[in-house]
């Protein structure tokens, strides 16, 4: 029996301080930050133009414990092992980014309802009428969390050539708290009792069935395994191995640091659709300017008055731990004593990830204007609502081969090949989403975006290589020379990555602005007959979306242009004596220089649409030496 016990510990730390030369409201813009000890931020949008981008004040001061206890145990044809593994996790946040508001100029308000595609950015810009303006204040956050996950796992050798793999697992979720503030949940109907102004279906730690970590614990996230290795005649020939096993997807502290960032009460979202100006978003907006915004404390939560419409992001009550199932079968086969061949199939069925939605969108209807929005949503005194919910889904297979040659004649290689396909509801979204986010396309149908996942590539191939060049038997300077010399390579080949084609307008009226679809209005996309190699798609194929409607292209309808790319190196190893030696390496990175597209630019509003703007690095020598002692 032996025991083996570790001890970690992890610090990451991160301060961000942005300077920005010249602020808007330093010019002239009456909008004050939103909160009076942020830095200074510059942030315009001008959509297919240009974004002023400054980032925001933030910082993290993240801790992780991890201890892990584990027992082996062999007796007969078993080994058994167990153990345990804990991980405390604390995470102190503030970010106050936003506090200087964010203005959007997207078009729509140049656009002509009766001309196809009309309006731009640069327009609206110059008139000073952005479509969006978003100011938010937000306060800090200390988080703690700890798992504990016990095992268990048998290697039964049932005969001389076959083995058999047994396990399991536990992983209950205990969800982590943050200590400087009350959870926010959403329950449609439901009014807070803690908080008696909050919109109906807004509710707080305290209320009927809403714990402090507004999560629920989930302790039935028993994870089996279960595999074998088949030696076919037992001579190390022909193997077949094959495994099955569940893994529950702890929800990431990040996801959850996110959503409350933008909660009620302990943070002020303002979001105007199409402002009165750019130089003084808030005439005419109602409630009037909130900022800047003092963190209330929690004893007032039961007298607190909340602005509406409450723009906010929070956590479903109801929510479980996701888990992912993943299965494999694979033949290897030993050809000769140096090469190899192994070919498998590999699937993964992943139910129940926790993603961000937008949760109330503004229902379309006769006489819909985005000038009333607010009170077309969904549910009354609530503004744009991000949900943290496990409703993504995602499932992949693939075919997987490789060939195995080990040296021989002073040559190495290794050669792979994945033809595979990947198909999810969302990608981005499992990133999490602060007050009013969360973008799905199809706002009233979580699985109309099941489509190719964001990163799906159906054709992936490395072939590597290392040639040592033969020694000579020259001796003193000859052989100093002309030994120590080998050659190595890297050919990687991929198809291209799926893309969307956006409208670039809010014309669904759904009060989330940018994420409607393009209508494709024909079958079959296509270049244009004799353009340049930029322009990757006939852009007059696409127009904005009709007015009520998601748009009809479809999410990653398009595939982006596959790419290739060799890196080699030149490598010179000279000892001196039995401790004392150097390496010259020269190296080449995309070593023929060949141009490596990225997808094209795919929002219909964007001057660039359909045109390719930029590409991976162009070829890159480089000599070093590293000296061996």
């Amino acid at each position: 029996l032996v025991f083996i016990s570790e001890f970690g510990f992890t610090r990451d730390a991160r301060t961000q301080i942005p300077t920005e030369p010249v602020t808007l409201d330093a010019i002239g813009q009456k909008a004050v930050k939103a909160v009076e000890s942020a830095a200074p931020e510059l942030r315009v949008n001008v959509n297919g133009y240009f974004n002023l981008f400054s980032g925001g004040g933030l910082g993290d001061d993240a801790n992780i414990w991890h201890y892990r206890n584990r027992a082996t145990w062999t007796k007969g044809r078993h080994t058994v092992q167990f153990g345990l593994d804990v991980e405390r996790d604390q995470m102190y946040t503030y970010d106050t980014s936003f506090a200087s508001g964010t203005s959007t100029f997207n078009g729509s308000r140049t656009a002509l309802a009766s001309v196809t595609n009309s309006g731009d950015a640069f327009a609206d810009f110059a008139l000073g009428l952005p479509n969006d303006f978003n100011q938010a204040a937000r306060s800090a956050q200390d988080f703690s969390e700890i798992k504990w996950q016990p095992f268990v796992q048998d290697d039964w050798r049932i005969t001389r050539n076959l083995t058999l793999n047994l396990g399991l697992r536990w992983e209950p979720w205990l969800p982590p708290v943050n200590t400087r503030g009350p959870g926010t949940a959403f329950v449609p109907g439901v009014q807070s009792q803690v908080a008696p102004d909050a919109p109906v279906g807004l509710l707080f730690t305290g209320d009927r069935g809403i714990q402090k970590s507004v999560f629920p614990r989930d302790w039935n996230n028993f994870a089996p395994r279960v595999g074998f290795a088949w030696d076919l005649k037992g001579d190390g020939r022909t193997v077949i191995r094959s495994s099955y096993g569940v893994y529950y997807r702890s929800i990431p502290l990040n996801l959850v640091r996110t959503s409350y960032s933008g909660s009620a009460f302990t943070s002020l979202t303002v979001d105007i659709t199409n402002p009165t100006s750019f130089d003084d978003p808030y005439a005419g907006y109602a409630p009037g300017n909130p900022f800047p915004f003092t963190v209330p404390d929690i004893s007032t939560l039961s007298t607190y008055k909340f602005v509406r419409p409450v723009v906010t992001s929070v956590l479903d009550p109801a929510s479980r731990t996701g888990y992912t199932q993943q299965w494999n079968f694979t033949l290897e086969r030993q050809l000769r004593s140096d090469l190899a061949l192994s070919v498998g199939y590999v699937g993964n069925r992943s139910t129940g990830i926790m993603a961000t939605y937008q949760a109330n969108p503004a229902v379309y209807g006769p006489g819909a204007t985005t000038g009333n929005t607010e009170s077309r949503r969904l549910y009354k005194g609530l503004g744009a609502l991000a949900v943290a919910s496990p409703w993504a889904k995602e499932n992949y297979h693939g075919l997987q081969a490789q060939v195995t040659k080990r040296a021989g004649h002073g040559l190495s290689l290794l050669a792979n090949y994945v033809y595979s396909k990947c198909m999810d509801n969302t990608t981005s979204q499992v990133l999490g989403a602060d007050a009013g986010g969360g973008s799905q396309i199809h706002k009233f149908d979580l699985n109309a975006d099941y489509a190719r996942c964001d990163f799906d590539t159906t054709h992936v191939g490395n072939i590597s290589a290392v040639y040592d060049v033969p020694r000579t038997n020259l001796k003193g300077l000859g052989g100093v020379v002309t030994n120590g010399w080998s050659v190595t390579s890297i050919l990687s080949l991929r198809s291209g990555l799926p893309f969307t084609v956006y409208s670039g307008r809010d014309n669904s009226l759904t009060g989330v602005p940018n994420n409607d679809l393009a209508d494709q209005l024909v079958s079959h996309i296509t270049r244009p007959s004799g353009a340049d190699e930029t322009v990757y798609f006939d852009k007059s194929l696409y127009a904005v979306n009709s007015i009520g409607t998601f748009g009809s292209s479809g999410r990653n309808s398009l595939i982006g242009s596959g790419n290739w790319n060799l890196d080699a190196a030149v490598v010179k190893q000279t000892q001196f004596t039995e401790r004392i030696g150097i390496q010259l390496r020269f190296e080449g990175f995309n070593v023929f220089n060949h141009t490596r597209f990225d997808n094209p630019v795919a929002t219909v509003t964007n001057g660039n649409f359909g045109k390719i703007t930029s590409a991976g690095d162009a070829r890159v020598l480089q000599l070093g030496a590293k000296l061996i002692f």
